[in-house]
């Protein structure tokens, strides 16, 4: 199994457009569960209880280093990239083997 591991920091500072930053972000990220080859989808905000940590994150498992590619691949995953993309000013990403 992979896990793909995604971290962002969106970039607008004015709370209302990160609100409406935010929103957008998890209703595009959010077609991403019905993808073929996601085994397990978890995406959620940060609450706020670090000033270091990241906004956002996501955690999608794969059975294979083939279905990771596949998911990279699809054309809904470049969309919710072309979307999401432009509002996040840092994103980390790490693909790994849970032991």
């Amino acid at each position: 199994m992979i896990r793909h591991v995604l971290l962002a920091r969106f970039r607008s500072a004015e709370d209302a457009q990160r609100a409406q930053d935010r929103r957008d972000a998890l209703d595009a990220m959010e077609s991403l569960r019905s993808l073929p080859t996601v085994q397990q989808f978890v995406l959620g905000v940060d609450r706020g209880l670090s000033d270091a940590a990241w906004d956002l994150a996501l955690m999608v498992d794969v059975a294979s280093r083939d279905d990771l590619d596949v998911y990279l691949g699809d054309p809904v995953h470049q969309h919710v990239v072309e979307v999401t993309g432009p509002l996040f000013s840092e994103i980390a990403s790490v693909d790994i083997e849970p032991s």
